[in-house]
């Protein structure tokens, strides 16, 4: 029957792994908190893109200072367009395009700095020896006996009349 009560071993019995290896861990987890602060970085950057988004929808006269402003750094006047007396303004119509793509690039990037962020986390957290171990899958073979028989039959055809 087992002692579960039997006193602690000393100091000197118990095992210790190696400073180096400590050192490798404590290394590890450093990199672990950086990719969870790259991750928090990824979502307070997608807060903002969201939330500028939500802002342009929810109030679009709001923007009209901004476009008025990006209009004429694009080109202004010189770019309208006149068609049978009536002037089309381009300027404003590349200064949605200018503000919707860079909102899309910017979310872009946030959400590539989160999957980084995941990606050091998933990284630091794997054991390493195990990858290194690890040979790369191989397909299966299918069965040598497949009870069902893939064949190509003709069925007939009607003549059209």
């Amino acid at each position: 029957m087992r002692d579960y009560h039997r006193p602690m071993r000393p100091e000197a019995d118990r095992p210790s792994i190696p400073w180096w290896e400590a050192l490798l861990l404590g290394m590890r987890v450093f990199g672990a908190m950086c990719g969870v602060i790259v991750l928090l970085a990824g979502v307070f950057m997608a807060q903002k893109v969201f939330s500028g988004v939500y802002t342009a929808l929810s109030g679009p006269e709001q923007l009209d200072v901004i476009f008025a402003r990006w209009s004429a750094a694009v080109g202004g006047n010189l770019l309208d367009i006149t068609i049978q007396g009536q002037a089309y303004p381009v300027a404003r119509l590349l200064a949605v395009l200018i503000l919707s793509l860079g909102a899309v690039f910017l979310g872009h990037l946030a959400l590539k700095v989160i999957l980084t962020g995941t990606e050091v986390i998933r990284i630091m957290s794997a054991d390493l020896a195990a990858f290194k171990k690890s040979e790369p899958a191989q397909p299966a073979d299918p069965p040598a006996d497949d009870p069902v028989e893939y064949t190509l039959q003709e069925t007939p055809r009607k003549a059209l009349t």
